[in-house]
């Protein structure tokens, strides 16, 4: 008889603790009573107040989301856009350039290829066809844009500015292959550099090099005959014209 008073007493006991349990825990206990462990998963009751805050926190990071890719989206736009401008910028003034090299106007070529250079100064071409049109050009020409090379010079200093330009236009083609047309060209148009601003010396080392580069060079074995004989020396004059003429000779026999 206090056997099944103690029962009772127990049953009415866990009920109103039920009552007094959170939901969550409650859930708990019921799993418990129906085999589950303490290391079980156990499933989470959350009240009304709990489930009205995620309302309102889902669509404000939906939205936030959102605003992150519409900005994103436009910023790449605004990009790609900005890059297609600079790059038909850079295409007109490349051809402009071109236009007036090949009409042998230097100078014009020189203020569009100062302007391409300054947009892509990483580009060899325009670099190599800056360079030419520096030495190129009419000494006496006007010289009223600074660009990136600074104050308002002279004819030398055109020509100091084209000796660097086509020095680390060799260096690039050089890492591609050391003896190519385009490297023995490069060599070849900074020994006129070297040339034109007096210092024949290096002139010489220059148009040697060209025709080590490429061998269909023979323009700079005679322009080096004329630079030997500009410095009197004859004997070494001598010797470069025998070697250009054996060389052309065989050419002529080749054709």
């Amino acid at each position: 008889m206090h056997c099944f008073y103690f029962w009772i007493l127990k049953r009415r006991t866990e009920k109103s603790d039920c009552r007094l349990l959170c939901p969550g825990l409650a859930a708990t206990l019921d799993f418990r009573k129906n085999g589950y462990s303490s290391g079980s998963i156990q499933p989470v009751m959350h009240s009304k107040s709990t489930r009205r805050m995620h309302k309102k926190i889902l669509p404000i990071d939906l939205q936030y989301r959102s605003r992150i890719i519409a900005f994103l989206f436009a910023l790449c736009l605004f990009l790609v856009t900005g890059q297609s401008h600079a790059d038909a910028k850079f295409d007109a003034i490349r051809q402009q350039g071109l236009e007036a090299f090949q009409e042998r106007n230097f100078t014009l070529a020189r203020d569009c290829f100062q302007r391409a250079y300054k947009l892509q100064p990483y580009n060899d071409d325009i670099r190599f066809r800056l360079a030419m049109s520096l030495i190129y050009q009419d000494p006496d020409a006007p010289r009223e844009a600074a660009h990136q090379f600074g104050k308002k010079g002279s004819y030398r200093d055109d020509l100091q500015k084209a000796v660097q330009l086509l020095r680390e236009s060799v260096e690039v083609q050089e890492r591609i292959e050391i003896r190519s047309p385009a490297t023995g060209l490069r060599h070849f148009h900074l020994g006129v550099g070297y040339w034109y601003m007096g210092r024949p010396d290096l002139a010489l080392d220059s148009f040697r090099r060209s025709f080590r580069s490429d061998f269909t060079r023979t323009d700079a074995l005679y322009n080096r005959i004329v630079i030997l004989k500009q410095m009197g020396k004859d004997p070494e004059a001598r010797v470069a014209t025998r070697e250009y003429l054996r060389i052309t000779s065989i050419e002529d026999l080749d054709d």
